[in-house]
């Protein structure tokens, strides 16, 4: 009995942790959903964006995505994405997407475009695009400007990236 009891210890240590993690898991799971309703309308600065976590940002990219008129919109599960976060639809033109939440002093750098490329070489798409709350370096936006055809890339660093949300929005407003 004693060595059950010894052993009853270590277990219910155990599934009290699970317990406890999995209603982390919930917490946060509600505060993203939360966050991500909250973004849907409205204007926004850089730093609303630097306040989501780095699926958040994937959600609202899906989003800015949709209003600009891109369809068939699909996020990337939480596994390793192969390069991209993001597939996406204008036209008959099929897009992918890599999104990156970093602070003004974090760059994306050429292995990310080389990542995104690579990807898109692989399943044969010409059209790509980053979206990033930071910035790009010279050495990544050089290797996306020199680029054979029919490859394209679009970028969307923090600055251009709310310019075009907050008009996106204004226009939507204006027009509704």
């Amino acid at each position: 009995n004693f060595i059950s009891f010894l052993l009853l210890i270590p277990i219910s240590i155990l599934i009290i942790k699970t317990i406890y993690r999995l209603i982390n898991l919930v917490k946060t799971y509600k505060k993203e959903n939360l966050h991500i309703e909250m973004l849907k309308e409205g204007m926004l600065t850089i730093d609303d964006l630097k306040d989501l976590s780095p699926k958040e940002f994937e959600h609202w990219c899906a989003l800015f995505l949709k209003k600009q008129g891109f369809t068939d919109v699909i996020i990337s599960p939480y596994d390793p994405d192969g390069g991209k976060d993001i597939v996406c639809k204008r036209g008959t033109e099929t897009y992918y997407v890599e999104c990156k939440r970093y602070s003004k002093s974090n760059f994306v750098d050429v292995e990310v475009a080389r990542k995104l490329v690579g990807a898109m070489e692989i399943d044969e798409i010409k059209n790509g695009i980053i979206i990033t709350t930071g910035l790009l370096t010279e050495k990544a936006i050089d290797y996306i400007y020199s680029l054979p055809n029919p490859y394209s890339i679009t970028i969307y660093d923090g600055a251009s990236l709310v310019k075009e949300y907050n008009n996106l929005v204004s226009s939507s407003l204006v027009n509704a």
